[in-house]
């Protein structure tokens, strides 16, 4: 199988992180991927391996479209669309048509009900049809900043140069946001801005809290632009870093941390919460490989700001494995 003129499905659940990471593989792979975006039913999700696509129990609020594709391979992400994948599978095997199917990250099933699965490194887990990865997939490289820089509509935004990007994420399935973590995250901002006397553009996501927005408005911080999430697909916040000094992102999230470093910006942290778990393994991943420190070793403006020269795409180079897997296939 070659992976050029192949048709491919990306399934998600409307969560752009999730979605964009099966994107970012999927044209990394050399396709040019459909989305479809669909509620995944309760039963599906829950007994994946038991029930999807067995029993006529649905898969999803949107079945029609889903059965009705002809793609021969298939992309989902997280643990609650592997229901889709299996289903999907079990619904095209009954028509003897065969459509390859990739997922991306810990499914929390055997990896077997996969053709490719794709999973964190620190996951621990390892299998012959898994590829481990660093980080979450993106499409963000500094080769290709300017790109997304041409993008920007606002003149505003277009011409800063030399200013601070800051990418705040916000509560998590498991953590919340404190008004107090809030407020040090508004007093560090305005540290850093002291020091540095540049610009800062703030770049929130869909999960800050209205309350931590109140917070950093008032500090007060001088020549602070705060830039909230839009309705669409693409994000802000790459063409925005492309003539920055560097990034300081919240470590909720591996997703926005692992854009930020593929900018090749030098990467700060502050955390909001904790990290721990897989996450906490992951920074401290990156802090032994010299990628990644907290905002807090900013002492002054003279700090060497060290770029990140050696960093491949991890889609790029999970997608060149997949297409030699694609080429052996018949």
């Amino acid at each position: 199988m070659n992976s050029k003129n192949i048709s491919c499905l990306v399934v998600g659940d409307g969560i752009k992180g999730m979605q964009n990471q099966s994107i970012a593989l999927a044209r990394a792979i050399g396709l040019q991927p459909s989305l479809i975006e669909v509620k995944p039913f309760w039963l599906t999700r829950l007994f994946p391996t038991l029930l999807a696509g067995r029993f006529s129990i649905p898969l999803s609020n949107n079945d029609k479209n889903l059965f009705s594709c002809k793609s021969e391979i298939l992309l989902t992400c997280g643990s609650r669309m592997a229901g889709i994948s299996i289903g999907l599978n079990r619904y095209f095997n009954k028509k003897n048509i065969n459509i390859f199917r990739i997922h991306i990250q810990n499914p929390k099933i055997s990896p077997k009900n996969f053709d490719i699965l794709v999973v964190p490194e620190h996951d621990g887990i390892n299998g012959k049809n898994i590829i481990l990865s660093k980080g979450s997939l993106h499409q963000i490289k500094k080769e290709n900043l300017i790109d997304f820089h041409k993008k920007i509509k606002s003149k505003t935004m277009k011409n800063l140069k030399k200013h601070i990007v800051v990418l705040i994420g916000g509560n998590t399935k498991n953590q919340k946001v404190s008004q107090n973590s809030s407020i040090l995250l508004s007093s560090e901002i305005k540290r850093i801005q002291d020091l540095f006397k540049c610009e800062i553009v703030i770049c929130t996501s869909r999960r800050t809290p209205v309350f931590l927005l109140k917070n950093i408005k008032k500090a007060k911080i001088p020549k602070c632009t705060i830039v909230e999430p839009n309705n669409q697909n693409e994000n802000l916040y790459p063409g925005i870093m492309f003539n920055s000094k560097f990034v300081l992102v919240t470590s909720d999230s591996i997703n926005m941390i692992s854009e930020a470093i593929g900018s090749g910006k030098p990467v700060f942290g502050f955390d909001l919460f904790k990290p721990r778990g897989r996450k906490l393994g992951f920074i401290k991943n990156l802090i032994t490989e010299g990628r990644f420190n907290y905002s807090k070793e900013i002492k002054n403006s003279k700090i060497n700001l060290v770029k990140i020269v050696n960093y491949e795409n991890e889609a790029d180079r999970i997608g060149e494995l997949i297409k030699m897997k694609l080429k052996k296939k018949k």
